[in-house]
């Protein structure tokens, strides 16, 4: 037991002495480590740069793609309706070669740049009129994207109306049918005032978004199109008072009176006032705009 004793103290010591030194980390070590780490994260973030870039170079590959392909859609639905409209024996006219889609695509966002930085919408106007066919359909896509840019799409609206309207017949009737896009397809329609282009809105006066159906008729009416009307007398039983302000605004221009109608007031007190317009437009609407 005497000769155990010392055996223990040792062991014990030992114990308490810590790690051995080969097993020591040193700051050397933790520097090391460091620099390993800091290189990975930098390899880390050049991938992530790139495979970031390469995402967004393919999602523009592909927005390219999608306008070429609508491009062609809309170019041979013109086609099936100038076919449609030849008569037996008659030969189409065959037109010049004209720019590629893809290059007219290019060329189409190049200027709708310039127009989103502030470019002079007349020179841009003239850089597109050439290639409307293809420029109309990317420009009136831009539209959806513009709802949060008032200022872009109140420019993009007028560059619209400036192009052939033959070239907005197909984009614009596509565009009435989204959500986000068909306010300012409406007045576009009525920026142009081609009674033929109006024709698109016709399907849309009895809309029930009341606000919409004030823009679809008043554009009818600067379009010169009676069908307007119904639309705006639609409007005048809307439930928010500006609305309806609106549309009395625009009944009045036609009628020279409002038959007693307040804006102001519910539509069920109004009750009186717009069966007179109802009455009204009965006798009147037929000669209207002749």
């Amino acid at each position: 037991m005497k000769r155990l004793l010392p055996l223990l103290l040792l062991s014990a010591a030992g114990c308490q002495a810590g790690p051995r030194p080969e097993d020591a980390v040193t700051r050397a070590d933790l520097l090391a480590a460091e620099a390993r780490f800091s290189t990975k994260n930098e390899k880390n973030f050049v991938f992530y740069q790139e495979a970031t870039n390469t995402i967004g170079q393919l999602e523009r590959r592909v927005a390219q793609l999608e306008s070429m392909i609508k491009s062609y859609d809309f170019e041979i639905r013109r086609l099936n309706e100038k076919l449609a409209g030849v008569r037996p024996g008659g030969v189409p006219v065959v037109t010049n070669p004209e720019t590629r889609i893809e290059d007219a695509i290019k060329e189409t966002d190049a200027q709708l740049a310039r127009l989103k930085d502030g470019g002079r919408i007349d020179d841009i106007v003239l850089s597109l009129q050439p290639i409307a066919r293809h420029a109309a359909p990317r420009a009136c896509e831009a539209l959806k994207g513009a709802v949060r840019d008032v200022q872009y799409m109140q420019r993009l609206e007028h560059l619209l109306s400036k192009l052939p309207a033959e070239a907005l017949k197909m984009p614009l009737e596509d565009a009435l049918k989204s959500g986000v896009a068909r306010y300012a397809a409406a007045r576009v329609v009525g920026e142009v005032g081609d009674k033929e282009l109006s024709k698109l809105l016709e399907p849309h006066t009895a809309d029930a978004d009341f606000d919409f159906c004030f823009v679809v008729g008043s554009s009818l009416v600067r379009c010169k199109n009676r069908a307007g009307v119904p639309a705006l007398l639609r409007v005048l039983r809307a439930q928010d008072k500006n609305t309806r302000f609106l549309a009395i605004n625009s009944l009045r221009s036609l009628a020279k009176e409002d038959f007693g109608y307040d804006y102001q007031k519910a539509p069920d007190v109004n009750a009186v006032a717009i069966k007179s317009w109802e009455d009204w437009y009965e006798k009147a609407g037929a000669k209207l705009f002749e």
